[in-house]
């Protein structure tokens, strides 16, 4: 059923306090909603969760059915996608577009700087047995390479033959927030909390701190509910605009037509013909006959 009652609601804690370096500097949590066979990529398709906020997530489904060879370009067997998508022997998953950029791009920097990207794969089928160690931020000639790759790749300079696959379930999210929790759930979900996280709470139990306790619960917990929207999905075909068949067939009225007006042409020809031989026949019997006749005039 859909519906925000009939979905997943859960509640998820930031841990703040036990972060020693965040990577990008923003606190929350991502989210991807994606087919169970597929590779999530929540740096790249993710949803950002708030801390503080109830978010209501929104999941709508879309198939799409693409063409393969002659009418477009898409993967479809597991024999030529492996070579595309190291994520396929890595993880056990299908072959994804993102993902075969990800390899193309791990393969163009083993390839020209002998080393790997540490945040993909560096070992699988796509790459044959290199195994390189990984490209060290200490080595200048490395960075060099890889940031010449990068720019390279982000300028279309190296290109990754990366088609989209056939057969493809997505799954877009639209999020919206509301301020949690309430005032009134505030005591509750504050005792509630230092009973699972006592050591999140320690300092401001001690001081008896209430605003810094609510702090506390707006910085490191939020609450997410991910439901569909409604059971209705779309569908998506491509769909070939111009088939062999069509083609026989227009080859087909295209002969009927010129064979038809050859044809008549044929005909009117032949009747042409037969009609200047008449003409010309009947031409020269009458002057014979008057030469005759002149002859017979003479001699008289």
């Amino acid at each position: 059923m859909s519906g925000r009652r009939h979905g997943l609601e859960i509640g998820i804690n930031l841990g703040q306090n036990d972060i020693y370096k965040a990577a990008s500097g923003v606190a929350g949590a991502v989210i991807v909603v994606h087919s169970k066979d597929t590779m999530p990529f929540p740096e790249d398709y993710g949803t950002v969760l708030t801390s503080g906020v109830y978010n209501a997530i929104r999941v709508h489904l879309a198939r799409i059915k693409r063409l393969p060879y002659p009418y477009g370009e898409c993967v479809i067997t597991d024999s030529e996608a492996s070579y595309r998508d190291v994520y396929i022997s890595q993880y056990n998953v299908i072959y994804s577009k993102m993902g075969c950029q990800k390899t193309c791009h791990q393969r163009h920097v083993i390839d020209k700087c002998q080393c790997a990207l540490p945040y993909y794969p560096r070992v699988g089928l796509p790459f044959g047995d290199s195994n390189v160690s990984l490209c060290g931020d200490n080595d200048d000639k490395q960075k060099s390479c890889v940031d010449q790759i990068e720019m390279a790749i982000s300028e279309k300079k190296l290109k990754c033959a990366c088609p989209n696959i056939c057969h493809e379930d997505v799954y877009t999210a639209s999020k919206s927030s509301s301020q949690w929790p309430m005032k009134k759930q505030m005591l509750s979900i504050i005792k509630n909390m230092k009973k699972l996280y006592p050591n999140l709470f320690k300092a401001s139990t001690k001081q008896h701190d209430l605003q810094a306790e609510r702090n506390i619960v707006r910085q490191n917990f939020l609450k997410a509910a991910i439901f569909f929207n409604d059971l209705s999905h779309e569908m998506v075909n491509e769909v070939p605009q111009y088939t062999g068949f069509q083609f026989v067939s227009d080859v087909g009225g295209m002969l009927g037509l010129w064979i038809g007006v050859s044809a008549s042409g044929v005909v009117q020809l032949i009747e042409l013909i037969l009609t200047a031989t008449y003409s010309k026949a009947k031409t020269i019997c009458n002057h014979k006959r008057r030469v005759e006749d002149i002859g017979l005039n003479t001699h008289s």
